[in-house]
């Protein structure tokens, strides 16, 4: 526990030292705009690689305000606060004039302290905890849908899909947003007074004959994922063996980021159903089917609309941004008064992610 409160109490003490008036990070007479991208160990390859294709793209098509975009990015990494100073450096010594984030819930709440004191506009493309909008942070945007917002959309799914299903179980990580999207999940199902859950928490330190085993003797109708972490591949595997007729099994966003759920889609199986894109057949979106790249996209692409159309020195961007509404890759991209995506339970759907 030391750890992480000394890194807490040094990112408090960089917070003090922070002007109280940060300016523009922009200036006429900049020959680049430099862009903030913050990643975990996680998606740090998918994230950093489409933020270069994308900035690449804009930059053969002229930039922004005729400036070409520069992409500085930072992997945020270690003990909960250890990332601060990545976050400050980004600001103060790169003067970016935006930040995208692809970070988890804890470290977001980190970067929305920093963003609270500059005033620089920062747009979530991972964390979904939906206390960080709540926050009430106004540079603070969210291109992915908030906890609450998903778990409305899957409590809908299981209840319709499973004519009613009374019995779910909800397998998740021992991360922080796992157990937030959990909180969001139970208010969510507490509207459906059938259904009843049952958690059962795995992490990397248990033992997998035990949890297969309870896996086993559960009784269910539907399976719902939550976390980025957990062995999907076997534990889908436990259901086709233990079941006659295998439950389906349903993954928010979080779970669709990691590299067993492309392995898991790649075998095509019936029973899976995740968060998906609501949009036309063969839109743009074909080399987006899962992960952070998407919100990585439509975070830069918002960013990017809100200062091309903003003033010279970007002073009211964050105007802007809150009037942005434009189609992206993964939906409908506009703001509410939070900063969270508009209606996007309305815009969303669960389907077979192939």
């Amino acid at each position: 526990m030391l750890k992480p409160l000394i890194y807490i109490f040094l990112f408090m003490g960089l917070l003090v030292t922070l002007s109280d008036e940060v300016s523009a990070q922009v200036t006429d007479s900049d020959a680049v705009i430099s862009i903030g991208l913050l990643v975990n160990e996680m998606n740090e390859e998918q994230a950093i690689n489409t933020a270069k294709k994308v900035i690449k793209r804009i930059n053969e098509s002229g930039g922004v305000q005729g400036k070409k975009l520069k992409l500085e990015s930072r992997l945020v990494q270690g003990a909960w606060g250890a990332g601060s100073s990545q976050i400050v450096d980004l600001v103060f010594k790169d003067k970016v004039a935006g930040i995208i984030g692809a970070l988890d819930g804890r470290n977001a709440h980190l970067a929305e302290q920093v963003i609270a004191k500059t005033q620089v506009l920062y747009v979530s493309a991972w964390a979904s905890d939906p206390t960080l909008s709540k926050a009430y942070v106004s540079w603070y945007f969210t291109v992915v849908p908030t906890d609450d917002q998903q778990a409305k959309l899957l409590a809908d799914a299981i209840h319709h899909e499973n004519n009613g299903a009374s019995r779910i179980l909800v397998l998740l990580d021992d991360t922080y947003d796992a157990h937030k999207s959990l909180k969001s999940f139970r208010a969510a199902i507490a509207e459906h007074h059938t259904m009843n859950s049952q958690i059962m928490e795995i992490s990397h330190s248990d033992s997998e004959s035990e949890w297969l085993g309870k896996i086993a003797d559960t009784e269910m109708d539907a399976v719902v994922v939550l976390g980025s972490t957990l062995p999907i591949l076997k534990i889908n595997k436990a259901l086709h063996g233990n079941y006659k007729e295998t439950p389906l099994m349903y993954l928010n966003v979080a779970a669709t980021g990691s590299s067993e759920f492309d392995a898991l889609r790649s075998r095509k199986p019936r029973n899976i159903r995740c968060i998906s894109k609501h949009l036309e057949e063969n839109s743009k979106d074909s080399e987006y089917r899962s992960g952070v790249e998407g919100y990585v996209e439509d975070g830069i692409m918002a960013l990017i609309n809100s200062l091309q159309n903003s003033q010279s020195d970007f002073s009211n961007a964050r105007e802007v941004m809150s009037k942005i509404n434009f189609q992206g890759v993964t939906g409908q991209i506009e703001f509410d008064a939070l900063g969270r995506l508009k209606k996007a339970e309305n815009r969303l759907r669960i389907s077979l992610p192939f």
